[in-house]
């Protein structure tokens, strides 16, 4: 009868990274910003320039699923960006998003 594999059979292998990143974790929530920023910069009308006026204030405010005169839950709330992550705190997304932005354009000088 089969009683299993011995324990020096047993090899404990480390999580892949996106199951060991809890949801919401840095990696996670900085890709994620780095995704919308890259969207909003492919989707202007000129190359380089973003289609609305980002802050990292309102980076924050879309992942929150916060509306605003400039992004409105009508217009963006089938945004997969749009309340992603709520749980994070609103000023540790801020401030990623800041670096983020910032980033961004100093790639585009």
């Amino acid at each position: 009868a089969y009683s299993g594999p011995d324990s020096a059979e047993v090899s404990t292998w480390p999580l892949p990274l996106s199951l060991s990143t809890p949801v919401g974790g840095d990696g996670r929530l900085r890709g994620d910003l780095i995704n919308l920023v890259s969207a909003q910069l492919a989707a202007a009308p000129k190359p380089g320039k973003m289609q609305a006026k980002l802050s990292g204030r309102t980076i924050a405010r879309i992942m929150h699923g916060l509306s605003s005169p400039a992004f409105t839950w009508k217009e963006h709330h089938r945004s997969q960006y749009w309340g992603m992550h709520s749980a994070v705190a609103f000023d540790k997304i801020k401030r990623m998003a800041d670096e983020v932005l910032e980033t961004a354009r100093r790639r585009q000088r």
